[in-house]
């Protein structure tokens, strides 16, 4: 079977599940969400596909002491260079809203980060909500 077309249906099968995933390459280029994920995060699939994933999901311009995105990719890179699974502490983060640019809403949750065995070696990213 051509990668491309096993790559596109193990993402389309991760779509559906009932969990909060986001999968990243190991570029971290968002190459799918659940629809779980998006329900949590306002988003709509075609605004991330593609897009690199703290680009989609930068820290709070208004927050200085925003530490997201540094621990968030940290735990990523940590994931792609030893192939094992990651449990991210819990972490604060503003999302962007999408219903009031410019704005953003609060969460706090964790993340498990784990290796995806796809042909291109692409991360999960599992959410919990707090």
């Amino acid at each position: 079977m051509d990668p491309n077309v096993a790559l596109a249906q193990q993402l389309q099968a991760l779509e559906t599940v009932p969990d909060s995933y986001i999968v990243v390459s190991p570029e971290l280029i968002i190459l799918t969400a659940s629809n779980a994920y998006l329900a949590d995060t306002l988003t709509r699939r075609e605004q991330l596909v593609g897009r690199y994933l703290f680009d989609a999901f930068p820290d709070n311009p208004d927050a200085p002491e925003a530490n997201a995105v540094r621990n968030w990719r940290a735990s990523l890179e940590r994931v792609i260079a030893t192939g094992k699974p990651h449990q991210m502490a819990q972490q604060h983060y503003d999302v962007p809203d999408p219903e009031r640019p410019g704005s953003s809403w609060s969460a706090t949750g964790s993340r498990l980060i784990r290796p995806c065995l796809t042909p291109r070696d692409a991360c999960t990213i599992s959410f919990t909500a707090v």
